[in-house]
């Protein structure tokens, strides 16, 4: 973003607050910045983990010399169901695994 673009920044800030400051996995913070309403959470976070896997296979096909390894690699959709609000946060803290994570070879 260009020096002033005033959108981009506070964007960018109000992502930042979500990732640093809000309950539950990476992905269901990141996908706060959209909504914390529970089903469209889980659709726009099944969006930006696709997103975020093809992102970080187009950065290691093109910086192979950063050497990273998957060790997971398992995105999976949520389904839409029904669910009492009472059992909305136990089925949301069911569902934090992060779908995608490298490291770099030959590190722990």
């Amino acid at each position: 973003a260009r020096p002033g673009c005033y959108a981009y920044h506070l964007a960018a800030w109000r992502l930042r607050q979500h990732l640093a400051h809000d309950a539950g996995d990476l992905w269901t913070r990141a996908a706060n910045y959209h909504s914390r309403t529970p089903g469209l959470n889980a659709d726009y976070r099944a969006q930006i983990m696709v997103r975020g896997a093809r992102w970080a296979s187009w950065l290691y096909a093109r910086w192979p010399s950063l050497p990273m390894a998957a060790t997971s690699v398992a995105v999976r959709s949520p389904t839409r169901t029904t669910m009492r609000p009472s059992s909305v946060s136990s089925a949301l803290r069911a569902s934090t695994e992060v779908p995608v994570v490298f490291t770099r070879a030959g590190a722990g």
